[in-house]
């Protein structure tokens, strides 16, 4: 029986690596024995693990596998892998795959091998690309997998087809890997992690709905703001210094957008048009509007210089609605572009 290969995906910080340790921290739990077929065998591989070309993979995915292989399993001449690679823990394509062939035709102590690697996109990398050259290593894996030797779990932060195809590389590995992708909680996951932990300082429901405004459902991010409000509890600290603390969190892990745009409610929407900087915004798109229908709808290069000022508030009202800019920034913008503008036409 063939089993599956799989690209598990997940942005940065989506919990990819926590599954996997969950994964290999409960395999009696989760890989239940099946009477006609071997045991699997789970080996976690991490290319963020001082491996930088195919040799030191293989020799880390073979000492892995060496370990976890049950005391009963396999021929005697594998016991002889476990010192040559610690003298020498590099290893190469033929002496991985010579590993797999004795593991499978092990007459009553089979196994069936599942190398779980972790940021398997570092493969791709412009600093790495040369230690895995392109197409050997991956038709070297594509042989193992397709042979029915092994199967594999890529977890990456993007379809593995994407960075064949960024680099305009021509296979068919991704192929060979159903992905699943992973995605962020539901609302009542969000709310359990928020709510329902054990805290000497727990969230007020009205706290736990601010963070998920930072957050979104991200479970990272609503863990960066479950730990603000926390500390914000603990010291007695208001919303607003909760909020910077999250945003200072999420910075220091490394979120390029350290929090989702804010969900505007209908009582805020309301209140933003009860605004007169809105209306002036809404008055020059139905000017723009017109303008470009008289062209035809179409919005050419001459209709954008002409109704530049135009183009550049509707900008900043974006930018103001959603927290990027204060009103006196767009006044003094707008007024600059337009003063800008008269003074060229003088």
């Amino acid at each position: 029986m063939r089993f599956k290969s799989i690209n598990l995906i997940g942005e940065r910080r989506m919990g990819k690596t926590s599954l996997l340790k969950h994964l290999l921290g409960n395999q009696d739990k989760y890989l239940q024995p099946h009477t006609q077929q071997p045991p699997l065998v789970l080996v976690h591989v991490d290319l963020q693990d001082n491996i930088s070309k195919a040799e030191q993979f293989y020799g880390k995915a073979l000492r892995g596998l060496l370990e976890a292989l049950p005391a009963q399993t396999g021929p005697q001449a594998l016991k002889s892998w476990h010192g040559r690679l610690r003298e020498r823990p590099e290893s190469t394509a033929i002496e991985f795959e010579n590993v797999l062939k004795s593991l499978k035709e092990a007459e009553n102590r089979r196994v069936r091998p599942v190398f779980l690697i972790d940021e398997f996109e570092r493969v791709f990398g412009h600093h790495l690309r040369a230690g895995f050259p392109f197409p050997d290593f991956y038709d070297g894996l594509r042989a193992q997998i397709s042979a029915n030797r092994v199967a594999m779990v890529l977890f990456t932060s993007e379809k593995l087809v994407r960075y064949f195809t960024q680099q305009s590389l021509t296979s068919t590995f991704p192929s060979y890997f159903q992905p699943f992708t992973l995605r962020e909680l539901e609302k009542e996951a969000a709310d359990y992690l928020l709510l329902r932990q054990p805290s000497d300082h727990p969230l007020t429901i009205e706290q736990a709905r601010q963070a998920r405004s930072w957050a979104g459902l991200h479970p990272c991010r609503l863990q960066c703001a479950g730990a603000a409000w926390y500390q914000a509890n603990s010291e007695k600290k208001p919303a607003q210094w909760a909020k910077k603390r999250y945003r200072e969190i999420v910075e220091q892990l490394g979120f390029i957008n350290p929090s989702h745009l804010p969900v505007i409610s209908a009582n805020r929407l309301l209140h933003y048009f009860k605004q007169p900087l809105v209306w002036f915004c809404l008055f020059a798109l139905g000017v723009m509007s017109r303008l470009t229908w008289r062209r035809e709808w179409t919005l050419t290069s001459t209709a954008i210089k002409d109704n530049y000022p135009l183009l550049i508030a509707l900008l900043i009202l974006g930018l103001f609605l959603f927290g990027k800019a204060t009103p006196q920034q767009f006044l003094k913008l707008l007024a600059d572009k337009l003063w800008g503008e008269k003074k060229e036409k003088e």
